[in-house]
């Protein structure tokens, strides 16, 4: 999160892509309901949706295979790369 705070995206995506995707979902779901609030229709709006979190799993499960592999197979050690 410290790096997301201070504007290093690609550090922040390293350690945790699924900040970045949270902070997105959460701005678009602010987004929807002000749009909602503003248009009086509830076609824009979000709300909680399965989708998002299957997606956020789905993020750390490939995530997690990726560094796991790159660490076990090729011995990288992805935290450790300079950008």
């Amino acid at each position: 999160m410290k790096y997301l705070l201070t504007g290093h995206l690609m550090l922040s995506l390293r350690y945790h892509p699924l900040v970045l995707y949270g902070v997105t979902v959460l701005a678009g779901a602010m987004l929807s309901t002000w749009i909602t609030g503003k248009a009086g229709q509830r076609k824009w709006h979000l709300g909680r949706k399965n989708t998002f979190v299957y997606i956020g799993v789905v993020i750390l499960i490939v995530n997690w295979l990726f560094k796991n592999y790159m660490l076990v197979v090729k011995g990288v050690d992805l935290l450790l790369v300079r950008l």
